[in-house]
């Protein structure tokens, strides 16, 4: 994902949440060996909700802001040569814990802008949906790449912002050249 940014249709978040849960026991999809061992000899899916179907309802969270479809004969290739050259430390993931904060956020002034104001939801309707955790659950795994997507919300806000006032103003000239 840091060579090709573009190039996925998941964020960083969406493997953080699958990374956090594969050990949680939150989900029954990642419990047991194999389907069997799961179905007939423990009745997970009775017990426990599917990991899959929480990670589908948040989906709009988990997107990347960044993601360029490419066609179907397009294979991601990185240069031999500086393949390993480029294999970094997963901050987000192994660092979590760390003592030291490897971790800056967004702040204050950028925090409305984590989540896409189109999806946003008041605590009521949030409480409603019982078979599925809030978006805070799934927010609340902070990613390195937060701050660069809280500046672009907020960088689209403002330009929807100007274009509308750019509108108001041609539609105002207009009526005055008549």
């Amino acid at each position: 994902m840091q060579q090709f940014p573009n190039a996925f249709e998941f964020n960083v978040r969406y493997l953080l949440v699958l990374s956090e849960h594969i050990y949680s026991c939150r989900f029954g999809t990642l419990i047991c060996d194999n389907e069997k061992e799961r179905e007939v000899d423990a009745s997970i899916r009775e017990r426990t909700y599917c990991l899959w179907n929480y990670l589908d309802e948040n989906k709009l969270y988990l997107m990347n802001d960044f993601y360029i479809p490419c066609g179907p004969k397009e294979i991601l290739l990185p240069p031999l040569p500086i393949l390993l050259r480029n294999v970094a430390l997963w901050t987000d993931r192994h660092l979590k814990w760390s003592p030291k904060p490897s971790w800056c956020g967004a702040g204050k002034p950028l925090e409305r802008f984590l989540t896409p104001k189109d999806l946003f939801q008041s605590d009521e309707q949030q409480d409603t949906n019982t078979a599925s955790v809030n978006y805070k659950d799934v927010m609340g795994m902070r990613c390195s790449v937060d701050t660069a997507l809280a500046e672009l919300r907020q960088e689209r806000m403002e330009k929807m912002v100007w274009q509308e006032k750019a509108k108001a103003l041609q539609k105002e000239l207009d009526e005055l050249k008549k």
